[in-house]
């Protein structure tokens, strides 16, 4: 959940990739929620990248503080201090900066979770364009009013030639 004491944002991943879902029978309050919800992704995925970006900086402060230990112990039992090689593997090996990586790791998953809702939410405007369109042009009719709708066009395109037809007819009998 992106929950933060700066930002209003209070929402799951679940409950975002709910939102992805299309009620094609209510696409003039899908096209107005659609820029709503799509902020509140944005604030959730900036959210989450801030908190990994911050759990990084803790894990290049613990290897820091690990390493300048090392030498300080290194330096009061007057021995060499270890090579490049050997300080990463000390380094790495920390029991403190596999926790702090392990916690990086994870809000690094979710920063990729909120990046591909985000992802599927530009999808789903493009849908939302696609299946307004179709309505525009009369997909969603029924059978019936489809078929009367035919009628209709055919009904008026014979008008249109017969009118055109009779003007024809007109000026050759002048």
């Amino acid at each position: 959940m992106a929950k933060n004491k700066k930002s209003s944002v209070d929402i799951s991943i679940r409950e975002a990739r709910t939102w992805l879902r299309i009620d094609r029978n209510n696409l003039d309050d899908e096209v107005e929620q659609q820029s709503v919800l799509h902020e509140q992704l944005a604030e959730a995925a900036a959210l989450a990248r801030s908190q990994m970006d911050a759990a990084k900086a803790r894990v290049d402060d613990v290897e820091a503080e690990i390493a300048v230990e090392i030498f300080n112990t290194a330096e009061k039992e007057d021995e060499k201090p270890p090579v490049v090689a050997q300080m990463k593997a000390m380094v790495q090996s920390d029991k403190g900066r596999k926790k702090a990586y392990a916690e990086y790791l994870d809000l690094k998953y979710l920063t990729e979770q909120w990046d591909q809702v985000r992802e599927s939410f530009r999808t789903r405007r493009y849908m939302l364009q696609e299946l307004a369109q179709m309505w525009r042009d009369g997909y969603y009719q029924e059978a019936g009013t489809r078929g009367t709708r035919q009628k209709m066009r055919e009904t008026r395109a014979e008008k249109v030639s017969g009118k055109m037809a009779k003007k024809r007819k007109d000026r050759e009998q002048e």
